[in-house]
């Protein structure tokens, strides 16, 4: 079985801690978690209605933990079934669409990235080379500009006038939030006081070299590895809407949503256990047990949903 993603695993987990206490003990392995679905199903295929009994006493309830009597457990049946419509989807807008798409694009960029990988070594360093030389060249020219446009500033009345005035209307256009009109005066002031840019820019191409232009192949890799970002981000955006609508679904608060679906799912792995079922009242075992085949099949449909 696939690991399950982080919400299926962050709920599996904290039912595993459950399962783990001495109720478990004597026969969960420690490989429960890869095998919890076939545990839920078994013990659900054994069960038939009202032959499993509760042992001990009953959890204390809580503003968390609820008791899951058989309004509460059709409750869960809704908020459950709208989380796995929810990651189910239709179309391109599904988990396993997105987990599959995002797995292609990572294919095709491990695929392109081993292709090229000498010429990527080789990129960078041509590329990395010409563009020290060409900072160190620009920025040597730019010092030299610096210095002669503080000079011409502070002889000829006729550039100081043009930047008081050029200062004037930055203001003005910050004043009233213009950040068009800031950027394009900003623009005006360099340009007046560094004209050179164009000559220095041919200075540095004469000295140094063009910039290396990126390859095609290297532009393909990086579009593919935004595209991952982008779907995991929609993949992890997808698991947060499910939980949260499930819970919104289900009229129970989200602390309670989630200790119920905790329980729901320590309770089908257990359904069979001889001796009785520790950790719930009989009402709850009655109304679990009624509908076990309809919770397990929700929750091994947002597993399979859910699978990476």
């Amino acid at each position: 079985m696939p690991a399950p993603t982080a919400s299926l695993r962050s709920w599996t987990r904290r039912a595993l801690v459950l399962a783990t206490t001495a109720a478990f003990a004597a026969w969960m392995p420690a490989t429960a978690h890869a095998q919890l679905g076939k545990l839920v199903k078994k013990a659900v295929d054994k069960a038939s209605p009202g032959s499993a009994k509760a042992a001990g006493p009953a959890p204390v309830y809580d503003e968390t933990t609820i008791e899951l009597g058989s309004a509460q457990v059709d409750q869960m049946i809704a908020g459950l079934t709208a989380e796995r419509n929810i990651l189910v989807g239709s179309g391109q807008n599904g988990l396993q669409a997105m987990i599959k798409r995002r797995q292609a694009a990572s294919d095709q960029r491990s695929k392109i990235a081993d292709a090229h990988d000498k010429d990527e070594q080789a990129y960078e360093s041509s590329s990395s080379k010409i563009d020290a030389c060409r900072s160190q060249t620009l920025d040597a020219l730019q010092q030299t500009h610096t210095k002669e446009a503080q000079a011409k500033a502070m002889s000829d009345p006729a550039f100081q006038q043009r930047y008081m005035q050029a200062a004037q209307a930055m203001a003005q256009a910050n004043a009233r939030g213009d950040t068009a009109a800031v950027r394009k005066i900003q623009m005006q002031l360099m340009q007046a006081a560094y004209p050179n840019a164009k000559e220095d820019t041919a200075a540095a191409d004469a000295k140094c070299g063009k910039p290396v232009p990126e390859p095609a192949w290297r532009v393909q890799r990086d579009a593919l590895s935004k595209l991952e970002d982008a779907l995991s981000d929609s993949i992890r955006a997808t698991q947060d809407t499910a939980e949260v609508t499930g819970a919104r679904k289900s009229g129970l608060t989200a602390p309670q949503f989630g200790t119920a679906r905790e329980r729901i799912l320590t309770f089908l792995a257990n359904q069979h256990r001889s001796g009785g079922i520790p950790g719930y009242s009989q009402k709850e075992v009655d109304a679990l047990g009624a509908k076990a085949a309809e919770l397990h099949q929700l929750i091994e449909d947002i597993e399979k949903a859910s699978q990476t």
